[in-house]
């Protein structure tokens, strides 16, 4: 007799960027009362997955920065301008 198995999974890495770009996008960023990016371990960790997570996790993780302070600010006002010009 003769049993038929059912592949039941579905590797990640068969899965299209496109929808890994997706799913990324629903992992919860947590804010905290003053709201500050506090807690994006999710999308970190999918980052180091592997060199493919990565770079569709790379977006989510620094989609938003949050400058707390004068020496920040500062700061960023040090950078060149024409790596300014590639930041959206």
């Amino acid at each position: 007799m003769f049993t038929i198995r059912r592949q039941t999974s579905c590797p990640v890495s068969s899965l299209p960027n496109e929808l890994l770009y997706e799913i990324v996008s629903y992992l919860p960023v947590r804010n905290d009362s003053k709201g500050f990016v506090n807690d994006i371990q999710d999308v970190a960790a999918c980052s180091m997955v592997s060199r493919r997570m990565r770079f569709i996790a790379l977006p989510s993780l620094f989609r938003d920065v949050v400058i707390t302070s004068h020496s920040q600010l500062e700061a960023l006002s040090k950078v060149p301008t024409d790596l300014l010009n590639q930041v959206r």
